[in-house]
């Protein structure tokens, strides 16, 4: 599994490759995998808070082993979830009314409800609206995350 270092590449990685599908007239496979950015980055995320660079390990040195079934609970797509545990929460509320941009940015991003399970979705999100979520990924969240991790 990936380290929390890993996730901070793979986060990076996935907005590229999503503003080449966008450029590329493919947006519902963009809003798909720019969502995974979103994901890798809170994951990063939450190994630094967890101190723990590989929380997808089963048994941690010095855990006596029981680490494995309380960090199960980690293992999750949602975003929302995410950012409780990367601790970001607070954070990220603080940031949007300090930051107009950043806000603007996040209510794009929030209010298109990204899930890994959109890849079952015929429709998908208009152009436009792909175009912002990717974006504010790119030039608002990563960059802020990247302070957290």
């Amino acid at each position: 599994m990936p380290l929390g270092t890993d996730f901070q590449t793979m986060a990076g990685l996935k907005v590229v490759e999503a503003k080449v599908l966008c450029s590329g007239g493919h947006h519902k496979a963009a809003f798909y995998l720019a969502g995974y950015a979103l994901e890798f980055a809170l994951k990063a995320a939450v190994c630094k808070c967890l101190d723990m660079p590989d929380f997808f390990k089963e048994k941690q040195k010095g855990t006596a082993g029981y680490v494995g079934g309380v960090l199960e609970k980690y293992k999750t797509h949602d975003i929302k979830t995410l950012i409780v545990l990367a601790g970001l929460y607070n954070k990220l509320e603080d940031y949007k009314t300090v930051n107009s941009d950043f806000g603007l940015a996040w209510y794009h991003i929030e209010n298109l409800n990204w899930s890994e399970r959109c890849r079952y979705e015929l429709a998908g999100h208009s152009d436009i609206d792909v175009n912002k979520f990717v974006e504010g990924i790119e030039t608002q969240f990563l960059p802020w995350i990247s302070q957290h991790w």
